[in-house]
């Protein structure tokens, strides 16, 4: 499972990335579902996470996000010049999106639960947890980890 986790770009608890989900992603993801939160998001919160939240890879070091220039140097190549259109690359799934998550470190979340959640949680562990998760059930999800 953690190997899964790890080539989905996943290395952590509460880690997040953007993904293109196509028939064989829903398949992995599902075989996941007790571990991963998944589920369409709106512009507002990817431009919230990448403009707020967003690291990029640089010579194997985690480095934040600072402007324009870190996104024009890395991928003015493919036409990627500002934040702005990452932002329009993830939200409409362009056909450069697999470049703009090699660029991007996962993003690191709060958790998800309040200690209250947590002990219900606990309480009633039988129940599965995760998976796919509707539109506004997992914008309401991701609101609360920002």
């Amino acid at each position: 499972i953690k190997a899964k986790l790890r080539g989905l770009g996943l290395p952590a608890k509460w880690d997040a990335t953007f993904v293109r989900l196509d028939e064989d992603m829903a398949l992995e993801l599902s075989s996941l579902r007790q571990y991963v939160l998944y589920g369409w998001i709106t512009r507002r919160q990817v431009a919230e996470l990448l403009h707020r939240q967003a690291y990029v890879k640089q010579e194997g070091q985690r480095v934040a996000l600072s402007g324009n220039l870190m996104v024009e140097r890395a991928l003015g190549r493919v036409g990627l010049l500002c934040v702005d259109d990452l932002v329009e690359e993830v939200f409409s799934l362009g056909p450069r999106l697999g470049d703009v998550q090699r660029f991007l470190a996962p993003f690191r979340l709060s958790a998800l639960n309040t200690s209250f959640e947590t002990k219900v949680l606990r309480k009633h562990d039988r129940e599965e947890h995760g998976g796919f998760m509707g539109d506004d059930t997992m914008t309401n999800a991701l609101d609360r980890m920002l």
